[in-house]
């Protein structure tokens, strides 16, 4: 999780896809459960960090993003592992 994640500069035209008006029962039982695991996620704190009652389709939407962008980083990390190795290493023993 990105603790230094500037919410101000997200920009996002209609908070009715992430935060209603009233509690979202189902909603609150995934938090409690993320929150009983001890998941952190930037996109979660932002869906909380809105005003409003986070929705059921706003915090599923979080945890999404989160499952993409820790996979799109671990991509990134082993294409530069291999991008590394190129050249010297041939994979044999030495």
């Amino acid at each position: 999780m990105d603790e230094s994640f500037d919410f101000s500069r997200a920009e996002v035209t209609d908070l009715n896809l992430f935060v209603g008006s009233e509690p979202d029962l189902r909603a609150r039982a995934i938090l409690a459960g993320l929150k009983a695991r001890d998941v952190k996620s930037t996109f979660v704190q932002y869906v909380e960090s809105l005003p409003g009652e986070p929705t059921t389709d706003g915090v599923l939407a979080a945890i999404c993003a989160t499952f993409a962008w820790d996979r799109s980083c671990a991509n990134a990390f082993h294409a530069s592992r291999q991008r590394a190795f190129r050249g010297g290493f041939n994979g044999s023993a030495p």
